[in-house]
């Protein structure tokens, strides 16, 4: 991207289903940047009316969209449709900004076509907004995806750490109304999909809360199971579908090893061993030379080696 820096506007997104404790402070995080506010909008998407939120969002400029209950796609679909800017910083209502993250973002922007972007995260507060920033960043071109194919799938993880280009939402605007679930590994994979330049960013610019009602957080093993097979593993599937026509290896690599992680765990979760070693030979022999390719030769050979004595295990290793 040229430095045309006054035509650069990044749309902040922050969605809120329901839940209110916290909204107020992510919006406050998003008001308090140290990048000048005509530089980038604000948005926030929620299901319900709440005085004090309200009287806030319009005492700050904030634009506001009022949905029914929506599905997370059409929270997403409704996103790129409102949102100005050239990128989208989402924002979950219970995870709050670093107030140095969209200067950070701003300037990477004004010297690189950025179609992904994340940064590192922080699961206490008060490590926000301290210390000095790690001035390099990770540039990944597509040609280097393979040999950083782990990073790239580390960093599939938390919307509130991702800023994406608008336009590769866009561009899958009349199917995304069906996504259920996991937008970071949706973000991650149109993005690979695409060849768009990546940026991984070490700095910890934003506040992963983790609390009860998260819903990648569950402690009742009930609800746990639930979420898998009722939200991760087909919204998953459903991504896999979405881009499977793209000759993408790599992101159908990833897509997959993310859908036999959640299926393990689940397997585990319902104590259910049937099918996990059969499941686990399949899908080594297709994949597991391509997953341990990064890896230290040494590493290599040790977790061949194990996948062959303890397969269960092993599995579990190769895959982090």
């Amino acid at each position: 991207m040229a430095d045309n820096s006054k035509s650069i506007l990044i749309s902040v997104v922050v969605t809120a289903y329901n839940r209110r404790d916290f909204l107020l402070g992510a919006l406050n995080s998003a008001v308090n940047q140290t990048l000048s506010r005509d530089l980038y909008e604000i948005i926030c998407i929620k299901n319900f009316f709440e005085e004090d939120i309200d009287s806030y969002i319009q005492k700050n400029k904030i634009i506001s969209v009022k949905t029914g209950n929506c599905n997370l796609g059409e929270y997403l679909k409704i996103a790129a449709e409102k949102a100005n800017g050239q990128v989208i910083a989402f924002l979950d209502d219970d995870d709050v900004f670093d107030s140095r993250k969209l200067s950070r973002v701003y300037e990477l922007l004004k010297s690189n076509d950025i179609g992904y972007y994340h940064n590192a995260m922080t699961r206490e507060e008060k490590d926000l907004n301290t210390g000095k920033l790690e001035e390099d960043v990770l540039k990944i071109i597509p040609s280097d995806y393979n040999k950083n194919y782990n990073i790239l799938h580390s960093s599939a993880f938390c919307m509130s750490a991702i800023v994406i280009k608008k336009s590769l939402i866009e561009k899958y605007s009349k199917d995304i109304i069906n996504l259920r679930g996991n937008p970071d590994c949706f973000s991650l994979s149109v993005s690979l999909v695409n060849n768009a330049n990546i940026i991984i960013d070490s700095n910890k610019l934003t506040f992963y809360r983790v609390h009860a009602n998260n819903t990648s957080k569950q402690n009742d093993l009930n609800k746990a199971i639930e979420s898998e097979i009722g939200l991760n593993i087909p919204s998953l599937r459903f991504i896999r579908e979405l881009i499977a026509k793209s000759n993408s290896n790599l992101a159908l690599l990833f897509l997959d090893t993310v859908i036999f992680q959640a299926q393990t765990r689940l397997d585990m979760l319902k104590g259910d061993k049937s099918g996990l070693v059969g499941d686990t030979r399949k899908f080594f022999k297709e994949y597991g030379l391509k997953l341990l390719r990064n890896k230290p030769f040494l590493r290599r050979v040790m977790l061949i080696l194990v996948f062959f004595v303890y397969k269960n295990y092993a599995i579990k290793r190769f895959l982090s």
